[in-house]
């Protein structure tokens, strides 16, 4: 199951891509997303780890994530290591001015058991909580100038 997300946020590059490459910082705008911590040492690389606990239809589910692709400033891919839902998102950010920044994001899961049986059905409703959690993005970022 594949969903994306693609918005302009009224802020500087790097500023955009330093909050959204800081993983503890994803219960600020992502719903669900209850707690977020590193379980490895800073600096942020590939190989680095964080740990977050979000819930899901009522239960507390926590994943371990791994960052898998590193690119300072530009983008980060990380991919879960330990989950229930095998889950790769790829974070890119691209400067379109001085104070302005596009965010684009590849989200892939991979449902287990029986929702894979309600793919189609998911991914619309996945999707609508991805758009949701990048508009809160930008208007939390765009709150702080």
């Amino acid at each position: 199951m594949r969903m994306d997300a693609d918005i302009e946020i009224d802020r500087q590059a790097g500023e955009v891509f330093d909050y959204i490459s800081n993983f503890e910082n994803n219960p600020h705008w992502q719903r669900g997303a209850n707690e977020a911590r590193f379980i490895t040492n800073p600096p942020l690389r590939n190989g680095s780890r964080f740990e977050q606990v979000a819930d899901h239809r009522g239960r507390s589910i926590v994943t371990r994530f791994e960052v898998i692709d590193y690119e300072p400033g530009r983008s980060i891919t990380i991919k879960s290591i330990e989950s229930d839902i095998q889950t790769q998102v790829t974070r890119r950010v691209e400067p379109l001015g001085d104070r302005r920044t596009r965010v684009t994001a590849d989200i892939q899961t991979e449902p287990a058991g029986m929702t894979r049986f309600l793919g189609p059905i998911l991914r619309r409703f996945a999707q609508q909580a991805v758009d949701a959690d990048y508009q809160r993005l930008k208007e939390l970022l765009e709150q702080r100038l």
